[in-house]
């Protein structure tokens, strides 16, 4: 039995000096020695958006965008492909950074995904209609017979067998952190394999995938209580250091679900590991 811990959305936040602000606002075209920035049609809600390209591969790495309407949202914003969040060019991360002169505000959008090679959902259906333990969901025990008003169960399936294919879904009342199980590998084949990079990375015949989906008003807590700051997370992701994006991860996670056996809390992990 195995798990990967991936990142799969990635979103930052910088400042960015009034020199660079005032170019980027002017031109259409960015060239440097590692990625170009080309500035895409104005259809989103920020008056410019550059996609970055990367030189060697014309990969595209991510994109830039700044000049929100949004009175919330005034920083500059790097999103990285989704792609990229499963290859090694997220180290040029620190590159374009550096030739924009960008300086980190935050991580204001990060997707942890936690994936196995076993059906770890069945694993938690059983672990639900098991009397001797309690979950914690979003703060509240629930014993056997109470309703769990945190907790979204979905299936699909065929006429024969309605519940093939189960998912669950919990979602915080503040919707900035939530957690979504589900079959990757079916939701890769389902959706024409556009992400078979991931599929290929992880290269198992079987993948459920435990995701973590949060923004920094939330995230910003468990980086508190773990003593991280946005700096040290941002060098965390850009080099890989999975002990401690995992020690993240399970920090989300207790926030969200936990398990309590004989009035000890558990994480989930520790049940579905067995």
């Amino acid at each position: 039995m195995k798990k990967f811990l991936n990142i799969d959305k990635l979103e930052l936040s910088y400042n960015l000096d009034y020199e660079c602000k005032s170019k980027l606002e002017s031109v259409n075209e960015l060239s440097f020695c590692n990625f170009t920035l080309i500035r895409k049609n104005n259809d989103s809600n920020y008056r410019n958006n550059f996609d970055i390209i990367l030189v060697d591969s014309g990969l595209l790495f991510g994109t830039l965008y700044f000049g929100s309407y949004n009175v919330n949202r005034q920083k500059v914003y790097i999103s990285v492909d989704n792609r990229i969040l499963y290859s090694n060019d997220l180290l040029i991360l620190s590159d374009i950074e550096r030739k924009l002169n960008l300086e980190l505000y935050s991580i204001s959008k990060l997707d942890l995904a936690l994936d196995f090679n076993y059906n770890i959902i069945n694993k938690f259906y059983k672990l639900l209609k098991c009397e001797e333990l309690e979950f914690i969901i979003l703060n509240k025990k629930y014993s056997i017979n109470d309703e769990i008003s945190g907790l979204l169960n979905v299936s699909t399936g065929t006429r024969k067998n309605i519940h093939l294919f189960k998912s669950f879904y919990i979602n915080n009342r503040e919707k900035g952190l939530s957690l979504t199980a589900y079959d990757k590998l079916k939701e890769i084949k389902d959706n024409d394999n556009t992400k078979s990079y991931i599929s290929d990375l992880i290269n198992s015949d079987k993948i459920f995938r435990l995701e973590i989906r949060t923004n920094h008003t939330l995230l910003k807590d468990s980086l508190s209580k773990l003593g991280y700051t946005d700096s040290y997370l941002h060098d965390i992701i850009i080099n890989r250091i999975n002990d401690e994006l995992f020690e993240l991860y399970r920090h989300l996670l207790s926030r969200l679900i936990r398990i309590s056996y004989n009035n000890n809390s558990y994480s989930l992990l520790n049940f579905l590991d067995k």
